[in-house]
């Protein structure tokens, strides 16, 4: 699941891919990205009709813990990968195997996964798509690293990605 990199070649936040199109749940439906967007944090992202948006990168642990747990709060579709699960290839991603399924057209509705163990100081894969059918859409992600006790959404030191790779993620 981890994966070892130099920290020093990455940069803080997610790269984040836009797509003209509303994805319907389907990855395969992304293709072709018109934009790109590089955030550290992902409170009330704003996301237009009939469009989604795809970050890309590492997520850093800053501590040992058994019990990280991810979540969204999206409308439309949300959904977040975490380890080997997230290194497909975008269109390849796994929608049955995210950590976070807030999939389907709904208002603002909040999903959490599961405990994750997460070792301090690695990297991990890590993607998040967001998708927006009607109306104004929105996505909130935060993470806890003690069960959902208390969560954040300031990605600032937790959110990486490699500025050498056109996704944000993939190494060349």
């Amino acid at each position: 699941m981890p994966i070892n990199l130099k920290k020093q070649r990455l940069q803080n936040g997610l790269f984040g891919r836009y797509f003209n199109n509303y994805f319907s749940d389907n990855m395969s439906n992304l293709t072709n990205p018109t934009n790109s967007d590089i955030q550290t944090q992902l409170s009330s992202y704003s996301v237009g009709t009939t469009d989604t948006w795809l970050f890309r990168g590492y997520f850093l642990a800053d501590t040992t813990a058994t019990n990280w747990r991810f979540r969204t709060n999206s409308d439309d579709a949300s959904f977040v990968w975490i380890g080997s699960d997230s290194t497909a290839t975008d269109s390849n991603l796994n929608t049955s195997n995210a950590v976070v399924d807030n999939g389907g057209l709904h208002g603002t509705q909040a999903r959490t996964s599961s405990n994750i163990s997460l070792t301090e100081g690695v990297f991990y894969p890590f993607a998040v798509v967001i998708g927006n059918n009607n109306g104004p859409g929105t996505l909130t992600l935060s993470f806890s690293s003690n069960g959902g006790t208390n969560y954040s959404t300031n990605g600032l030191g937790y959110f990486f990605y490699n500025p050498y790779a056109p996704n944000g993620f993939n190494l060349e």
